[in-house]
């Protein structure tokens, strides 16, 4: 499956994803900010949005087939909200 990778300053750090009922796939896409309190992994292969702490743990999982056509995401943790680009059109998924 695709790899997570941290690196601060350029420095590889070591990360693992723990906790996954199922590896992740090898087409992902990553959200997160300095203000975010987690990691938001896209796992297109799955079709799903992962949330993880950002030391790697496991958090929750939001399934729904369309998340496979995603081309680029955001999310909102003051509003738990998550919004998908798919073609003309927006998905909003409530976290």
């Amino acid at each position: 499956g695709g790899e997570l990778l941290k690196f601060i300053r350029g420095n590889k750090e070591n990360f693992a994803v723990s906790g996954l009922d199922k590896p992740m796939g090898n087409n992902l896409r990553i959200y997160t900010n300095d203000e975010a309190e987690k990691l938001y992994v896209l796992d297109l292969d799955n079709t799903r949005l992962v949330a993880l702490k950002k030391t790697g743990e496991y958090l929750s999982q939001y399934l729904n087939s369309s998340l496979g056509n995603v081309t680029s995401f955001a999310v909102d943790e003051k509003q738990n909200k998550a919004y998908f680009v798919l073609g003309s059109k927006i998905l909003q998924i409530e976290l």
